[in-house]
């Protein structure tokens, strides 16, 4: 009902979503940004983000979250505790959304509300850098380091999250390589075999799709 409720009425079409062969499992969901359950969200923007209303009205006809291959898995597996050991190395876990975008106006408006709240309401407790891959600009938003607790070896490795925002998707993750990955599929999601790939999915409202791997 919830998944009906997000869709309303939107289904998935071949330029959809984020698959990838890469992935060990990626849930696409079809969205309506215009939907009444967003008037909860608008509440909350309004309360958080003075002056911004319909905060996710900038969302296209999808988002994607996805799980891709990566090393940690195989060490997790042979962690005596696996719970404990991916809470441990969160930072490494190669996970990723992808957003579709139909106003990268509107995007633009709350990426800069967002880090304005961040910034005004723990200033110096984070650290922004812009920097780019294959001509397309991200943004590495990091914790910052405390001096002492690096010299006294007590700080834990410092969290990051990467986040690009294009005209096409916004894309999100803890992993650099992730995102640049991402980045590097965007120029060939119109192609007739990144098309065809998503075959499955057209018509429906939600597609989940999981590696043999997994």
């Amino acid at each position: 009902r919830q998944l009906r409720e997000i869709a309303n009425g939107m289904a998935l079409d071949e330029f959809s979503g984020d698959f990838h062969q890469e992935a060990l499992l990626n849930f696409t969901v079809a969205i309506d940004s215009a939907a009444p359950w967003t008037n909860i969200v608008d509440g909350w923007g309004r309360m958080f983000l003075p002056g911004l209303t319909n905060p996710l009205n900038w969302i296209g006809k999808s988002v994607s979250v996805f799980l891709d291959s990566g090393t940690i898995w195989q060490e997790a597996q042979a962690a005596e505790n696996k719970p404990r050991f991916l809470e441990s190395r969160y930072q490494e876990i190669p996970v990723g959304i992808f957003i579709e975008v139909r106003d990268s106006l509107k995007l633009t408006a709350v990426l800069a509300a967002v880090r304005s709240f961040v910034e005004q309401g723990s200033p110096g407790m984070t650290v922004w850098q812009s920097q780019s891959h294959a001509g397309v600009p991200y943004v590495k938003v990091q914790q910052a380091i405390s001096p002492v607790a690096a010299a006294r070896k007590e700080q834990r490795p410092p969290w990051a999250v990467y986040y690009a925002a294009t005209p096409e998707a916004l894309i999100i993750t803890l992993r650099e390589e992730v995102l640049k990955a991402a980045i590097g599929r965007l120029k060939d999601r119109t192609s007739d075999a990144a098309k065809a790939a998503r075959t499955f999915a057209v018509g429906s409202q939600l597609a989940l799709v999981a590696s043999k791997e997994l």
